[in-house]
């Protein structure tokens, strides 16, 4: 008996399910669901799109496609593309999925961990002005040890000196 095939998906069909799949990941990077959309829409895109490409392919308003381009912009994973003779922008995906990982990382990094530095920063030059800060260690031990695993992990240079830090008030 010959192995059941499943249906081949048409290259349409392959596109959709491609864009609805990386934009429901993009929760993963902390964004919308729609920037990931754009941006799997531009990743399979042979060509350079302009926002009403955008907007008419995925069904989106203007203001969040042009929102979600300048986000996209900002995180370096799409590019400018000019075409001679246009008055319309277009954009183009980074396509080498390094570049784009090292861009999401370097942003996400922006995000969170610079804030978080900051934060840690602010309450250093706190205790050393001699101000008083409130005992935290009771918030601490609120934490399940699979919580406290995952922050470790994920910020570990910064909980290191959060720990300099916590350990200096008591």
């Amino acid at each position: 008996m010959p192995p059941d095939n499943p249906p081949q998906l048409t290259l349409a069909e392959a596109k959709a399910q491609f864009i609805q799949t990386w934009g429901v990941s993009g929760a993963s990077w902390g964004v919308s669901k729609t920037l990931a959309q754009v941006h799997a829409l531009l990743l399979v895109s042979p060509a350079a799109l302009s926002t009403e490409d955008l907007m008419e392919q995925l069904s989106i308003s203007r203001g969040n496609a042009s929102m979600t381009v300048r986000d996209l912009l900002d995180w370096g994973l799409i590019y400018k593309e000019l075409k001679p003779g246009e008055r319309r922008e277009y954009f183009v995906a980074e396509k080498d999925m390094l570049q784009v990982t090292r861009c999401i990382i370097r942003a996400r990094k922006r995000r969170e961990l610079d804030q978080m530095k900051r934060s840690l920063d602010q309450l250093a030059a706190r205790q050393s002005a001699g101000c008083r800060l409130p005992d935290l260690s009771h918030r601490a031990e609120r934490h399940s040890a699979a919580r406290h695993q995952r922050r470790q992990s994920a910020h570990a240079h910064h909980a290191g000196r959060a720990q300099l830090v916590l350990g200096q008030i008591h």
